[in-house]
């Protein structure tokens, strides 16, 4: 039997997640790395997956899984610039930068705690809070922010039906799909409002159409009863739903749109913004790819990197850190994650 086939059976995922297993070595044969998905395997041959294929004790739901469970972990003074001024900022540096470079810099030993009070600012800005995740897709954010102790998280997407199941099933996690973020961010009130309350109701999942044909003011006692206790639960301890900013903190993965786009919404929505900057939906069709979709131009990676800063910064970003993403997109481009406090 082919082990992708193998791997699908024994941990009942799809044949896609099986093959992305393999290339990402996190399987095993009788002890030793696998590297091709069509290896003929027989029932005597012991099959492993390591543990950093779990997030948690469940196999990651996506690679963004791993993206940004990686980057909440990773405090050493590699790959990453941080400024409380994007225009002194030189993502340039990003690109070459080596862990041996950093450790010779004596200066990188002071930056170290700085990384770690970035990250501790982070995971205490998850933790017990309502989280906000754009374009959630499959839901590989949304079950990171999960095991960091979200109390309830609204993974918000523009297609359908791809959250994982799990994530789908859970009672911490709220599926709002068919929704663009700039819509939802113009209707905030209304769309809080009817997740607070439908949420508390069993609804596996909310789009837009539902959502405007909900009235708040014409409820039953029943459901006010359960939108007060629902309220009661989702909100966050020193924020409310009709706040300017109602999230404590938001992520956002999107792909086929630049985040240039939708920045002014995702501004409205957090003090607090985790973007990951894919540079193959940011650098234009100018730029160059290999057939695989790989951007082979730096200087536009750089340039469309650095006008991203600048336009968090013209935002009133008081803090802006950058870090290269420890995995790779699929085609093999170098992403990268912008942390953002205004």
């Amino acid at each position: 039997m082919r082990l992708d086939k193998r791997l699908a059976e024994i941990y009942q995922c799809s044949r896609h997640k099986a093959s992305d297993m393999i290339n990402q070595g996190f399987v095993l044969i009788n002890g030793k790395k696998a590297t091709k998905l069509s290896q003929s395997i027989n029932l005597n041959d012991h099959v492993t997956i390591l543990q950093d294929a779990f997030i948690s004790d469940l196999l990651y739901c996506s690679r963004g899984a791993l993206k940004l469970q990686r980057f909440l972990d990773h405090t050493s003074p590699c790959n990453y610039i941080v400024k409380d001024h994007a225009r002194d900022m030189k993502p340039k540096s990003l690109l070459s930068i080596s862990l041996q470079e950093s450790l010779s810099n004596q200066k990188a030993k002071g930056k170290i705690n700085k990384i770690i009070s970035i990250k501790q600012d982070i995971h205490n800005h998850i933790n017990n809070k309502v989280v906000l995740d754009v374009g959630a897709s499959s839901g590989g954010f949304t079950q990171v922010l999960l095991t960091k102790k979200a109390r309830f998280v609204i993974a918000q997407d523009v297609g359908s039906l791809q959250l994982d199941n799990n994530l789908r099933n859970n009672s911490r996690v709220l599926s709002l799909e068919n929704i663009d973020i700039r819509e939802f961010n113009r209707n905030k009130t209304l769309f809080l409002e009817s997740l607070l309350t439908k949420s508390y109701n069993k609804y596996q999942c909310l789009d837009s159409n539902n959502l405007n044909k909900i009235n708040i003011k014409h409820m039953n006692k029943t459901q006010s009863v359960q939108y007060n206790l629902a309220k009661a639960k989702l909100r966050h301890t020193n924020n409310n739903i009709y706040t300017t900013k109602p999230f404590s903190i938001l992520t956002c993965d999107v792909s086929f749109i630049s985040l240039k786009k939708i920045i002014a919404s995702l501004y409205h929505l957090s003090k607090r913004i985790i973007l990951l900057f894919k540079p193959q939906f940011e650098v234009g069709l100018h730029a160059k790819r290999n057939k695989k979709g790989l951007v082979t131009d730096k200087e536009a990676i750089i340039e469309s990197l650095t006008t991203m800063l600048y336009i968090l910064e013209d935002y009133g970003a008081k803090l802006l850190y950058v870090e290269k993403s420890q995995v790779k997109g699929k085609a093999g481009n170098e992403e990268f994650f912008i942390f953002c406090q205004f």
